[in-house]
């Protein structure tokens, strides 16, 4: 096995917004507190130190989810942890996508796990528990409901509606396992897995626990704490949070100058609702809006007063159930966290959110990219090194890949951007001479530069097309790796299904993305399997 380093500017595949946040550029340091290194997290321990974390309450409640599960004795270790002052969490989250979903919800959490091992080691006087936080209360079946056969996207076929987690299994999701198992049955560890999904999605069996277990499965032994937080316990332990933004719309209020900040310098969207809340029952999850003294839930009967919906918080705390804005305050209130990995969509949006934490008092972790991987096999290995070509020439749009193949093989290939520089420089210069000797001429000189340019783009395109002629057998190589790398025109850890990378390697996958892991690392990773 080798790894190679892979900066995330070379993919093509993250925001400039993300990729100024990893260099430190100065102009983003309004948008968070913390650095993702260890000044960093000593100054987030200090933040937390001065925050009064529920911690009884916390592990009340992870004991009563852990109930019928059980605990292993690296989690029971790390609970019991839990309850000192000078322990910590460190946190991803995501929704319960079946069966983990695609791979890079594996490597978010041993992100998590791995952060939380090195800094039990940098920090001996503390201790820091890995906490996978799932986002059970998503409704979008679409995006959450499907595994992935044979290349394909095979999608749970259920009547059902509201949060995907409290979604129970039904014969249809029994079938999708062994659809899944039929066309993958040849992959080594397949039958462990297969045996694996039948243990714990039990038909009637909320997809939220049934998730559970099976992460517990798998992460356990590494010390990984889950947490459901749709539980009436927690969200009444937080009603402060859902009465200042029924009250309030602190989320709005908080996040406009933010919103126009990154709108006006990163093209970035961070809207805010006028509530960011809604009202969860076990079929529905609809929003929850204002309308003059009252509160109206969408596509629903339910309306109520000012003094009905403070009963609700009361008495049915677990009818509410926080947007993706107010989720990761809902998150911070109830975890003692230091730090929060994230994929580039969830960093970007919690670099817009840091005004409303600051504005309901609550502590900003430091903020981690979560590592990607990009991960070949044994003959693609082979191939890879041999052809020798950048790890950053398999990413982009699919002729400006085969482009940079080309070019990279012909050595005879032209320098058309040194030429083309001092050609501009050239008609420069002579529009100003032209416009010493009559100021009209300048224009004409710049028209005829445009034209020359012209010409010379049409004539690189007719010379790449002949290199890419004569350079067939390169590129055709080259996109042997290129359909590990993206395929179907996808990031890998976006396409490929956990599942069936589990189902490929079996737990040595785990322990190999494990080892491979650098936390503090800013880039990514390429690992050649032999």
């Amino acid at each position: 096995m080798k790894r190679i380093p892979l900066a995330y500017a070379d993919t093509g595949l993250f925001s400039e917004l993300i990729l100024d946040y990893l260099s430190g550029k100065p102009e983003l340091q309004h948008l968070y507190r913390h650095q993702p290194d260890l000044d960093g997290i000593r100054a987030s321990m200090h933040d937390r130190d001065a925050y009064g974390t529920n911690r009884i309450k916390l592990v009340e409640t992870l004991k009563k989810q852990y109930a019928e599960q059980g605990f292993l004795p690296e989690t029971e270790q790390r609970l019991d942890a839990l309850l000192k002052p000078n322990a910590y969490t460190v946190c991803t989250a995501h929704q319960p996508n079946l069966f983990t979903g695609p791979l890079y919800v594996i490597y978010k959490i041993l992100h998590a796990i791995k952060l939380a091992d090195t800094l039990n080691e940098k920090f001996p006087e503390s201790h820091f528990i890995p906490v996978y936080y799932m986002g059970s209360e998503d409704a979008d079946l679409d995006e959450l409901g499907y595994t992935q056969v044979a290349g394909q996207k095979k999608y749970w076929n259920t009547n059902q509606q509201g949060a995907v987690g409290r979604m129970k299994v039904d014969v249809a999701l029994l079938q999708l396992i062994e659809t899944w198992y039929a066309q993958s049955a040849h992959l080594p560890h397949a039958g462990e897995v297969h045996d694996t999904l039948i243990r714990y999605f039990k038909l009637g069996i909320r997809i939220q626990n049934a998730t559970f277990s099976l992460l517990h499965h798998w992460f356990g032994d590494k010390g990984l704490l889950i947490l459901i937080p749709d539980d009436a316990d927690l969200k009444k332990a937080t009603i402060s949070l859902w009465e200042a933004e029924l009250n309030e719309s602190f989320i709005q209020r908080s996040l406009k100058p933010t919103q126009d900040w990154l709108a006006e310098n990163y093209s970035v969207q961070a809207n805010g609702r006028d509530i960011n809340l809604f009202y969860l029952e076990d079929q529905q999850r609809n929003r929850i809006v204002k309308e003059a003294e009252q509160f109206r839930v969408l596509n629903t009967v339910h309306v109520f007063s000012r003094d009905e919906m403070r009963q609700i918080l009361e008495k049915h705390p677990e009818r509410m159930s926080p947007n993706v804005l107010l989720r990761p305050l809902f998150q911070e209130m109830i975890l003692p966290n230091v730090a929060f990995i994230g994929g580039g969509g969830e960093m970007a949006y919690w670099l817009s959110l840091k005004s409303a934490f600051d504005d309901q008092g609550i502590p900003f972790p430091a903020l981690f990219l979560r590592h990607s991987f990009v991960i070949l096999e044994d003959s693609m290995t082979k191939l890879f090194e041999r052809l020798q070509f950048p790890t950053s020439s398999y990413f982009g749009e699919q002729t400006a890949f085969e482009n940079r193949i080309a070019k990279s093989v012909a050595s005879d290939w032209p320098d058309f951007s040194k030429h083309i520089a001092s050609l501009s420089e050239w008609y420069r210069q002579r529009a100003d001479e032209a416009k010493v000797i009559d100021p009209t001429l300048e224009k004409h000189v710049l028209a005829l530069e445009q034209n020359a340019m012209k010409r010379i783009a049409s004539l690189e395109k007719k010379l790449m097309r002949s290199i890419r002629r004569r350079e067939a057998d390169s590129i055709r190589q080259a996109t042997k790796i290129r359909s590990y790398v993206m395929p179907g025109g996808g990031f890998q850890e976006r396409v490929e299904h956990g599942l069936n990378g589990y189902a490929r390697y079996g737990a040595e996958l785990l322990d190999l993305l494990y080892a491979n892991l650098d936390p503090f690392d800013p880039n990514a990773s390429w690992l050649l399997l032999d």
